[in-house]
């Protein structure tokens, strides 16, 4: 049983979704989603090092839900503003910045899964959230992408340009 947590874990963030993230709060929540995925991995591995009987489907599934509730539970005890949860992937994607639920030219248009469990968990758990108190750290993030560009220059080079 030990033998599963010795192992590390590394999160690798492409450097397209680095340039693409317009703030703090989007970095912080998909560092934050990715994490929990790994941590629910360690956990479901030591489940079965111990011979326990699970059902690997159920729990695809409910993993992804599980791990984007975590991460926004994280950015909003990290002071991030959570209504940047729903956008993240799709700005790292270089998709449109819009909500799905009104922002719709095509309200009949699916919506991504990610973004309508996002939009319906904020919107049963976090109702009486003061935002004006949660930041998402724009200027920071500039800053952030150019002391990453200093630091190895030629890595942006090749970067696709950031889409808006």
């Amino acid at each position: 049983m030990r033998d599963v947590f010795r192992g590390q874990a590394h999160i690798a963030i492409p450097l397209t979704t680095l340039e693409r993230l317009d703030c703090e709060a989007q970095l912080a929540f998909i560092l934050s989603y990715e994490i929990s995925v790994v941590l629910q991995k360690h956990s479901y591995l030591a489940r079965i090092s111990l011979g326990a009987d699970v059902d690997q489907a159920a729990i695809t599934i409910s993993r992804y839900e599980q791990a984007m509730r975590l991460g926004i539970r994280q950015m909003y005890l990290a002071g991030y503003d959570i209504r940047e949860a729903p956008f993240a992937w799709a700005v790292a994607q270089g998709k449109p910045i819009n909500n799905p639920l009104i922002d719709s030219k095509h309200p009949d248009k699916e919506i991504p899964w990610y973004a309508a469990y996002a939009f319906d968990y904020l919107s049963q758990y976090y109702q009486d959230v003061d935002y004006s108190k949660l930041k998402r750290g724009d200027a920071e993030y500039q800053q952030f992408l150019g002391e990453l560009r200093k630091a190895d220059p030629e890595a942006f080079e090749d970067a696709p340009k950031r889409q808006k």
